[in-house]
């Protein structure tokens, strides 16, 4: 027993996705790509102001671009910081990432700090229905900068405990 070899670690691996139609959504990011990437979120800060404010909470947003910070809502006297961020569709593995680290001049990307934002919110664009991924900033590390979300098909990863899954439209964890 002593001169077993130690198990390796598994790693997550998806299962085919062939079979997955995903032609709509193909067809939407070529139009998407083809977006000036100010114009993408804005579209995305403008799907997230809508529904935070349908949902009864007071939007504000900064006056200029390139905030830390890109929406402030307050829900009675609670104050939050929230981060939009564009899901973009990838066509080999048919889901969408977010990329949850802030581009700087000369094409650098920078982490986010602790005290920049407490929530992010991913909108997934291309979508029949709305959806929006409710992240708290703590749920982000390094390792998962930028993760794969499902929201237009089930998810078919296997052995991997890290999802967002369950963060889908999940306005309550605002209040």
């Amino acid at each position: 027993r002593e001169n077993r070899t130690p198990r390796r670690r598994r790693t997550a691996r998806e299962r085919p996705t062939a079979a997955i139609d995903d032609t709509a959504l193909v067809a939407f990011k070529k139009q998407w790509d083809a977006l000036d990437s100010t114009v993408k979120g804005t579209i995305c800060e403008n799907y997230v102001k809508t529904k935070l404010s349908e949902l009864g909470f007071d939007v504000w947003e900064p006056s200029c671009q390139n905030h830390r910070t890109d929406l402030v809502i307050l829900d009675g006297t609670k104050i939050m910081r929230i981060q939009v961020k564009a899901g973009t569709y990838d066509t080999a593995t048919k889901c969408f990432r977010a990329n949850f680290s802030r581009h700087r001049r000369g094409g650098q990307r920078t982490d986010y700090e602790q005290d920049d934002v407490d929530f992010f919110a991913v909108y997934c664009p291309g979508l029949q229905a709305s959806v929006i991924y409710v992240i708290p900033a703590s749920e982000i590390t390094k390792r998962n900068r930028c993760p794969r979300l499902f929201p237009h098909r089930e998810r078919l990863l296997i052995c991997s405990h890290f999802s967002l899954e369950k963060f889908v439209n999940a306005f309550g964890l605002l209040r």
